[in-house]
């Protein structure tokens, strides 16, 4: 329930202080300072990695077999699964010879 605040993002924090992301009306899509805010944090993050000197590493997300992981259970997608992680992805590019790699990407 709304407390009447504002966050310091503008939007009407909850009781404990948190904003509501799924207080939106516009086809379940959160409302556009949240969609500002994630976009200039993670702008933000990808500078800070690249003057740091890592590269971002486009990953797949559908892959041939799912990680053999005892408590995720990996989504089929006709004859892939949806990654429940970059980690294998990465882990093939630094052993290609690349160190400092990261990837912002959806997991399933």
């Amino acid at each position: 329930m709304p407390s009447g605040r504002l966050n310091p993002l503008g939007v009407p924090a909850l009781a404990g202080g948190a904003a509501n992301p799924a207080d939106s009306t516009v086809l379940g899509v959160p409302p556009p300072v949240f969609l500002r805010a994630r976009a200039a944090i993670v702008s933000a993050l990808r500078a800070k990695l690249a003057e740091l000197g890592f590269v971002e590493i486009a990953v797949p997300i559908r892959v041939f077999g799912p990680a053999l992981e005892e408590n995720i259970e990996a989504v089929p997608s006709g004859d892939r699964w949806l990654h429940t992680s970059p980690e294998f992805a990465l882990k093939r590019v630094v052993a290609s010879g690349m160190s400092r790699v990261y990837a912002i990407t959806p997991v399933f």
